[in-house]
């Protein structure tokens, strides 16, 4: 259905009579990051009435009782990056990310909590007959004085990844995690791989990093650490980058292709080190 241009429906903001106490410890919203709205800018998700917590998308329309809980944050070198688990404050710094910083995020959870500056109180959106997504410059802003991230096991980053629908029995996800502090440069970490990309083959890069806070240091004991994850689960790990070529090539039977280069879709250095 083609989404019709202008608004439909007014905007209006509801609030609690007052200020909302909070017990202590407790963050001013917890919520799921949608997606990067420009530089150090993302959506956190709280809930709506129709799928509760996690968002199911849609431009059909819902009827004018729609409602929704849903923020566009604003980050600048000021927000403090807090790991819940120990309450160490991180050593990445979002200076500099610009529209890095949603995949900073990403790579370290899914859900967040957030402490805004100033007074907050919970704001509804209402009065829309369709998602607040498809008119987001009338979602409510706040800036952030702190980002909490919680604690992550590897059966929560792993549930992340659908690979049902790529639809083909070739499709992975490498998922690299790194004993590194974020950079720009280590967004690139076996890129190699996408070599393997075909209509037929599919490869996904997922890449996570421990922060000096120790993010995975619970469940991972040397870095670089790799996993390759099928449709049900792990189906190999290892310290090396080049053993997941060879097990991509070798127990997979996944092939390069050729067209990529053929394409000008990846520059062939000819194994220059430059």
């Amino acid at each position: 259905m083609k989404v019709a241009a202008g608004l439909i429906g007014w905007l209006f903001f509801l609030t609690a009579c007052g200020a909302v106490e909070k017990t202590e410890g407790q963050a001013d919203m917890e919520g799921t990051l949608l997606g990067s709205m420009g530089a150090n800018t993302f959506l956190l998700f709280v809930e709506d009435n129709i799928s509760g917590t996690v968002l199911e998308f849609s431009d059909e329309l819902v009827g004018d009782s729609y409602e929704a809980e849903i923020y566009r944050i604003f980050l600048d070198q000021d927000t403090k990056l807090i790991y819940e688990e120990t309450g160490e404050e991180l050593s990445a710094e979002l200076s500099g990310m610009g529209f890095n910083t949603i995949s900073f995020l990403a790579s370290s959870t899914e859900r967040i909590k957030i402490n805004v500056r100033g007074d907050f109180e919970p704001e509804v959106t209402t009065g829309r007959d369709q998602n607040v997504l498809l008119y987001p410059a009338f979602i409510p802003i706040h800036e952030a004085d702190e980002i909490i991230f919680p604690r992550q096991d590897l059966g929560t980053i792993l549930d992340r990844y659908d690979l049902s629908r790529y639809h083909s029995d070739k499709t992975v996800a490498v998922l690299s995690f790194l004993d590194e502090v974020f950079s720009y440069d280590s967004m690139f970490d076996g890129d190699q791989l996408y070599e393997y990309s075909a209509e037929d083959q599919h490869v996904i890069l997922g890449h996570y990093y421990n922060d000096e806070v120790g993010f995975f240091d619970h469940f991972i004991d040397e870095y670089p650490a790799y996993y390759v994850v099928r449709e049900d689960g792990v189906v190999f790990d290892t310290n090396n980058l080049q053993d997941v070529t060879n097990y991509l090539e070798n127990e997979l039977g996944f092939e390069v292709n050729e067209d990529m280069y053929h394409d000008g879709m990846i520059e062939d250095d000819g194994g220059s080190d430059e």
